[in-house]
């Protein structure tokens, strides 16, 4: 992000996103598994999004996707998105973080606080405020969008403002309807925060793998469809986060791309 001027607005920007990023493990075969890299290497290819599930865990909260932990916790997350800002201060990174399986959500918010965003070690990551900010306020840090339970305090702004699509559970075409629904809804309001998911969970004949191959290629036909009518990147109206499941270089290029007049793919 480091080519966008400051006074740019986060919800105006076309950024690449991960679902379920810390979800690299299988579980059941590989039904529970939606990404093949690490947090780190997600945002060294581009995505500036992050989807995080966590359990409470005594002081700590494990990553996990259903019933599955996935061998890290959010403090390792925190870690290699502070390695990402020391190489990389002028990038941000969005994160919409939940609590996974239900459960005690005064603990889990307990832990978020204690242990980590009331850290000196790790408050400094964070964008300290409750609207959405400019890209010059929010360089070096996480902006925090909290799923369920929702957190209201000075570091964390609500989910319940975005605009999002993650249909999961309906048929391939159906789901391919709502994301280009969803794509349209934002070309035409150009004030929402849009969160598009290109991604469909699992059922008893695919799994998260087999559906991203066929949508994933979908959005991008769409994008490329899209880009023709709007030929100037200053004239195309952003399209929010685009959240992919098996994420990776191409994907994060052709949604940065969006962004620039000469259809580059790197911020």
């Amino acid at each position: 992000m480091s080519q966008l001027p400051d006074a740019t607005l986060l919800k105006n920007i076309t950024i690449p996103g991960a679902h379920d990023s810390g979800s690299t493990l299988g579980g059941f075969g590989d039904y529970a598994r939606c990404q093949n890299l690490s947090i780190g290497v997600q945002l060294n290819l581009g995505v500036r999004y992050l989807d995080i599930r966590c359990y409470p865990d005594g002081e700590i909260l494990p990553i996990y996707h259903g019933l599955y932990f996935q061998e890290i916790t959010f403090g390792d997350v925190l870690a290699q998105i502070g390695d990402f800002f020391a190489e990389n201060p002028k990038e941000t990174v969005i994160m919409r973080m939940q609590q996974e399986n239900g459960g005690d959500s005064a603990t889990y918010k307990k832990i978020l606080r204690d242990t980590y965003i009331g850290k000196e070690c790790w408050r400094g990551l964070f964008y300290q405020a409750t609207s959405f900010p400019n890209l010059g306020a929010a360089r070096g840090k996480i902006v925090l969008v909290t799923g369920l339970p929702y957190i209201d305090n000075t570091v964390w702004w609500s989910d319940a403002e975005l605009k999002k699509q993650d249909e999961s559970e309906v048929g391939l075409d159906a789901k391919k309807k709502a994301i280009s629904d969803h794509v349209n809804a934002a070309l035409s309001n150009p004030t929402g925060f849009y969160i598009n998911h290109i991604s469909r969970q699992w059922d008893l004949l695919h799994d998260p793998e087999w559906y991203s191959q066929q949508l994933n290629p979908y959005l991008l036909e769409l994008l490329r469809k899209l880009r023709g009518q709007y030929p100037t990147a200053s004239a195309r109206p952003r399209l929010g986060v685009i959240a992919f499941d098996f994420v990776n270089k191409s994907l994060c290029q052709d949604v940065i791309a969006w962004n620039f007049l000469d259809g580059s793919g790197s911020y």
